[in-house]
């Protein structure tokens, strides 16, 4: 684009659409759980102007039918049915700016496998963080650094952390890949504000991964 308005006129809107049906016994609840829900976002991300893009998105979570679930973390539903972790939630789900791999403001990530780094894309509303990303891809090696303030997780809940993530990945043979990580994730106590670290939901963890064809 020759200007920033110019790269906002030019821009792309993307309208998405899921309606899911979810049914769940759980013998530690009294009732099976019922959810028919539906996710609607709304994408916006302009052109580049001198390498630099803008990036918004609002997400919707409603129920199509009465809430037959629960959703303990929020206090959301019927407590004597099963567990089924999507609340109605409206929200700004990203709003970033991008230049040239950098990425600054909330956002969503998906690193590897998803196991310890992920907008956790099975539930209805994305997890998402608030932060900076940097990442680069070449012939041989791919590599994101971050670091993160806050998390919006998938119950609409925004918590303070304090995050570093570094995830490498070297393509040593043909079809194949090495990847190497260190994530650290300190969830402090946001009701308090004594900065106290939940030590069950915060982490460290650093490690490989090789897999490939052969």
């Amino acid at each position: 684009a020759k200007g920033p308005i110019e790269a906002l006129q030019t821009g792309k809107a993307t309208l998405e659409l899921r309606t899911r049906y979810e049914h769940v016994q759980d013998d530690a609840a009294k009732k099976s759980a019922d959810a028919l829900t539906n996710r609607l976002s709304l994408t916006f991300k302009s052109a580049s102007w001198q390498g630099l893009s803008a990036t918004l998105q609002f997400e919707n979570v409603a129920n199509v039918a009465e809430p037959r679930f629960w959703v303990p973390q929020v206090s959301y539903g019927k407590n004597d049915h099963a567990v089924i972790a999507d609340p109605q939630v409206s929200q700004v789900n990203q709003f970033y700016l991008e230049y040239h791999g950098l990425k600054v403001g909330r956002q969503t990530l998906n690193l590897d496998n998803q196991r310890f780094l992920g907008s956790v894309a099975w539930r209805q509303n994305d997890q998402g963080f608030t932060g900076a990303t940097y990442a680069r891809e070449s012939k041989y090696v791919n590599f994101t650094l971050g670091h993160f303030s806050t998390v919006q997780n998938i119950f609409g809940q925004t918590k303070p952390i304090t995050a570093e993530i570094a995830d490498v990945n070297v393509k040593v043979i043909p079809g194949g890949n090495l990847r190497a990580f260190y994530f650290a994730f300190d969830e402090g106590d946001q009701a308090t504000g004594t900065g106290a670290t939940f030590k069950d939901t915060s982490f460290a963890h650093t490690g490989a991964r090789l897999d490939g064809k052969v």
